[in-house]
């Protein structure tokens, strides 16, 4: 379902011209860096220790982009 979501996402940004879209995720968040990365979005930089969780660690942002003019 997250796929379809943001695949969903993408076709409408897309369709309002948009030539790129990107996004923040935290670093722990495995199974979203998977999804961005199944649809063609690539790690572009790291924040570091930029988010501060409810288990009072940090934790390090990931800077993830895609061209909407690429194939996933």
């Amino acid at each position: 379902m997250g796929t379809a979501i943001t695949e969903r996402v993408l076709d409408i940004a897309k369709k309002h011209g948009l030539r790129r879209i990107s996004l923040e995720v935290i670093e722990p968040n495995r199974a979203a860096v998977r999804l961005y990365e199944k649809v063609g979005f690539k790690i572009e930089g790291r924040l570091i220790e930029s988010f501060f969780g409810i288990d009072g660690k940090y934790y390090d942002s990931l800077i993830m982009g895609k061209m909407l003019n690429e194939e996933a």
